[in-house]
Order: structure tokens, then C-alpha cells, then sequence
């Protein structure tokens, strides 16, 4: 049997989720046979799979001691490819208990996916304050996404409590997301507004791809900060969040992102953009710190290969 009172660290996670992590060696399927079972008791009363745990509750699993002990050991971990040094080498732009703001590199995932990626940033994170979280079932995540080309400022939640204010802040728009982009082509005015429905599908080899029309309402503000020829830069700032909202938006305009073959762009091979990379970046965050209420603004430096960029198209840095 398995008694567990739950602390900070566990509250507000889900029943089903904290179990997965308590016992790591336990098939979903048995999980769920244990909740069907009536074997796992919140406060003495039958606990549901999806109910949010609080502070102060007692979660009561009824399994044989062996069993419990023999499905509480870590699984071996997946083998996860890497490139040299990325396993340590994180740029931290703010650190405390509650909060951890991290510079993603275009061509990494936030978080675990499928495929021969680079070693994903959670996992980075992870592996870097291994020993700061390795007694607690709460481990450091990220509060918001970036595309897998995209580069720029992530947030991490370093508490239960630092994880959840900071996914509610993202949820209810309370973030001031502000992005670069070097685009192809001259935009038609100085600044304006980009107001158009995305909805979800499926490009070329089934890959995931957003396209105006009938869908979810979505909003990106745009100026221009320079531009030349051939080349523009833009900031961009996201009302909301749609899935490659502000590569869909910029087609719309006819202007598509350096390297974003996927949504319009033509190859430029003077530019020499890594692969899996777009000149795109989520470059200023502006928030309500979680939990002190104190107010932030992050910027993250441009990456290397996006300045040689905008000397290339002959545009400043901006400023």
C-alpha cells in the first residue's frame, strides 16, 4: 500500500499524472485498471483519473507492498541523441525558485518529440537540476512552446506553484509576446494588424500546417523596423497563440520568413540558415512575475547566424 500526503510540489497535478510518476515502471493500462478498481482514494473517498490534487490531501493506493516497490523503480532511460555539448550548455537569462527563463536554439524541440532532433530543452533543463529535483515527484517545465525553427525566450516553472501561475499568465493572454522576424520582400506599410481565422491541417508529407479561413481567431500586430531591397525586419506581437500562427499570418501578406520553405519562402543560400531554423524569434517577454507579482521584461539576444543575416540584407540590428 502506498500512502502519500501531498505537498506543494504535487498540488494541482493531476490524480492519473502524479501516479505515472510515482510508479514509472506501471503500464497506463494497469493504471487505469486501478482507478476502475476503486484502488486508488483521495481523502478516503474513490479518486477520479482527472480530479487536481490540493495541498493537504491523502492519496491512498492500495497495492501489495512488492508490487509497489518492483513498479516504483525507474525504467532504464531511452537512449536520446545528442549533439556535442548540448546536454550542458543552456543560456539562462533569469533564475529563482519559481521561475527559470532559458534561450531555446532554432532547431530544438521544447519538449519530447518524435525523430533524430537534438536532445529537447526540457530534457536539458532537466538533466542540468537533476539533483535539486531528484527526491521531489515535481520536475521543472515549460509553460509555453516555441516552433521547433523558432528561437528565443522560454519560460520554465521551477515550483508547482511558479509552473501553474505561469501556464494560467500564457492562458489568459497576460504575456506581452513580442517576436523578430527577417521576411522576404517589402511589407505594405509601415505597421498594421493581421486579423484572420487559422484552422489546422496537413501539408506535404503529412506535416502539421495552419491556413487562413474558417477556424480559431486569431490576431499578430506588426511594424517594420527596417528594410531594404529585398528584405524586411519585422516586429511582431502575438494576441494569441494558433499553431504557426505568425508563419501562416506573414503569407497572408505575402511575406514569408527567411528559410520558412513550408509557408512561401524561396531558398536563399547566401543567407546559410542551419537547418530546422527559421529567422524567426521570440525575442521580448513581458509578464507579471508567478508569484511576487513584480513586474519583468526579458529580452534574449539574437542568435548568431540571424545577425550575419541582416548583414547580408544590409539592415541594422534593432535596437
Amino acid at each position: 500500500m502506498i500512502r502519500l500526503e501531498i505537498g506543494e510540489d504535487e498540488a494541482g497535478q493531476r490524480v492519473d499524472r502524479l501516479l505515472r510518476k510515482i510508479l514509472p515502471g506501471a503500464q497506463l493500462g494497469f493504471l487505469m485498471k486501478l482507478f476502475r478498481q476503486k484502488k486508488v482514494r483521495r481523502n478516503g473517498v474513490r479518486a477520479q483519473q482527472n480530479e487536481r490534487l490540493e495541498v493537504g490531501d491523502e492519496l491512498l493506493l492500495k497495492l501489495p507492498e512488492r508490487l509497489a516497490q518492483e513498479l516504483g523503480r525507474e525504467a532504464a532511460p531511452r537512449p536520446t541523441p545528442s549533439l556535442p555539448g548540448s546536454e550542458v550548455e543552456l543560456e539562462l537569462l533569469l533564475e529563482d525558485e519559481d521561475l527559470l527563463a532559458v534561450l531555446k536554439p532554432a532547431g530544438v524541440l521544447v519538449q519530447p518529440g518524435l525523430g533524430d532532433h537534438a536532445p529537447d530543452l526540457t530534457t536539458r533543463v532537466r538533466r542540468r537540476y537533476a539533483k535539486r529535483f531528484e527526491a521531489r515527484s515535481f520536475q521543472p517545465s515549460p509553460a509555453h512552446r516555441l516552433d521547433l525553427g523558432t528561437s528565443g525566450l522560454v519560460l520554465f516553472g521551477m515550483s508547482a506553484a511558479g509552473l501553474r501561475e505561469l501556464s494560467a499568465a500564457f492562458r489568459e493572454r497576460r504575456v506581452e509576446k513580442r517576436y523578430l522576424a527577417l521576411v522576404q520582400g517589402r511589407a505594405p506599410a509601415a505597421a498594421g494588424s493581421i486579423d484572420v481565422e487559422l484552422s489546422e491541417g496537413q501539408g506535404r508529407k503529412g506535416r502539421a500546417k495552419t491556413v487562413p479561413g474558417a477556424g480559431r481567431a486569431a490576431r499578430t500586430d506588426w511594424r517594420v523596423l527596417s528594410a531594404g531591397a529585398r528584405h524586411s525586419l519585422l516586429e511582431l506581437q502575438l494576441h494569441t497563440g494558433r499553431l504557426h500562427q505568425i508563419r501562416a499570418h506573414l503569407k497572408t501578406l505575402g511575406l514569408p520568413i527567411v528559410g520558412d520553405l513550408r509557408y512561401g519562402a524561396y531558398r536563399e543560400m547566401k543567407m546559410r540558415v542551419p537547418p530546422r531554423s527559421l529567422l524567426l524569434h521570440a525575442w521580448r517577454l513581458r509578464l507579471a512575475h508567478p508569484l511576487t507579482g513584480a513586474a519583468l521584461e526579458l529580452e534574449a539576444p539574437l542568435p548568431g547566424y540571424f545577425q550575419r543575416a541582416l548583414e547580408l540584407a544590409g539592415l541594422p540590428l534593432p535596437a
